[in-house]
């Protein structure tokens, strides 16, 4: 550099005194070891990000300066906390473009010799993992239902085996219930007790016994609780952010930690999200959101949504209330619903109460039509079974 400059006759502009250019000619003399070049190189990209950091953070604070006091605490802290949440993004943020060919041999030998069990995390239902493509994959699994047939209880079982047996951290988004509610049906399930008496604390000595056993298994389990109802999507979406990057964390490779999200469930929280917008386009725009999520964040995320009347005789993807949006933007989606007195009557008492249908998936396996996937929902513990298909369960008749 000194050399160019001072053929340019520009050495005085780099150069000040004497000791610039004595300190710039020892620089030739450095002995420069192939090894030390790691080292240093970290020490630029940390000054770099560092810098970054600064100049966002600067921003954030002029933003926080304009704060009237009307504004959510949720939203206040989206602001402090965007400059972490956008470099994170951007210094994971990778290049996965590539030939297909490259690196093929190695990328095949990889799958010979470490073989998975699933794709993605699996729940407690092995049919349903199987049938969605090997359990929940990164993207939204929609469940659709209409209300008070169990779709928070069925949460509730998957949240809880991929927490407790899995040790993968969960985020269970809810729109309606209290966090006491939800610790109720929790410790019904697993303590098998009749929910009413958990909720009033009348136990006897081997109920109790049972309780304290099940709080003991329950107290170091990675699963939050967050009640969201009235908050706007966005400050949703923040949140899902905030408890990535504190609780769940990152890999070596730059890429989130295995871990899973229950969004129960897809509805209008805020009608300051409509505006201009009818409430089926809005809830439309919700999933989108939902979706680039989880691309960003390789997040696996369970969510429902309430099907129209229709879903009362009909087993199609037309039975969704909102919008043809949600179904679009799913990985999967599948049908949960109460089984009518006929179909308890014609399947028998031993095939359970509710069914699964599963009906549109990316990775999925589709069931042969009419078929669906039996449960047993023993709604007096909240408590949700898996048995087996509809025609699994039918006798074979044998000429």
């Amino acid at each position: 550099i000194f050399s160019a400059a001072n053929s340019l006759k520009y050495e005085k502009q780099i150069c000040v005194d004497t000791d610039d250019q004595v300190f710039i000619r020892s620089l030739f003399n450095f002995p420069i070891q192939i090894s030390n070049l790691r080292q240093y190189a970290i020490k630029i990209v940390n000054l770099s990000i560092a810098r970054s950091l600064q100049a966002r953070l600067q921003k954030s604070f002029k933003e926080l300066e304009d704060i009237t006091g009307d504004e959510s605490t949720d939203k206040i802290l989206e602001i402090a906390e965007a400059p972490y949440s956008e470099l994170v993004k951007e210094l994971i943020n990778t290049d996965e473009s590539g030939d297909i060919g490259e690196n093929i041999e190695e990328y095949v030998e990889n799958k010979i010799n470490n073989p998975i069990t699933n794709i993605g995390i699996p729940t407690p239902f092995p049919i349903f993992n199987s049938v969605i493509g090997d359990g929940l994959r990164t993207g939204v699994h929609l469940v659709a239902s209409r209300f008070k047939v169990g779709k928070s209880s069925f949460a509730k079982e998957i949240g809880l085996h991929v927490a407790r047996n899995l040790d993968i951290p969960i985020l269970y988004v809810d729109t309606e219930m209290q966090e006491s509610e939800q610790r109720d049906r929790v410790l019904a399930s697993l303590a098998e007790i009749d929910l009413r008496k958990v909720e009033k604390g009348n136990f006897n000595q081997q109920e109790k016994d049972k309780m304290r056993y099940v709080a003991s298994q329950l107290k170091s389990i990675k699963f939050k609780h967050q009640r969201v109802s009235g908050k706007p999507f966005k400050e949703i979406l923040a949140m899902m952010r905030r408890w990535i990057n504190h609780k769940v964390g990152y890999g070596d490779d730059g890429n989130p930690n295995p871990h899973l999200i229950i969004y129960d469930y897809f509805k209008l929280m805020d009608t300051g999200d409509l505006k201009n917008m009818q409430e089926y386009q809005a809830i439309g725009f919700q999933i989108s959101a939902l979706h680039d999520f989880c691309a960003e964040y390789k997040t696996p995320i369970l969510s429902f949504v309430q099907i129209n009347r229709d879903g009362l005789t009909k087993d199609s993807t037309d039975v969704i209330a909102q919008s043809d949006r949600l179904g679009w933007n799913c990985i999967s989606l599948s049908l949960w619903k109460r089984k009518t007195p006929e179909e308890k009557n014609q399947e028998g008492p031993k095939n359970g109460t509710h069914k699964l249908i599963p009906l549109e998936g990316r990775f999925m396996t589709k069931l042969d039509d009419g078929n669906h996937i039996n449960f047993f929902f023993d709604e007096a513990k909240s408590k949700i079974t898996e048995l087996k298909t509809k025609y699994e369960s039918q006798p074979t008749n044998i000429e």
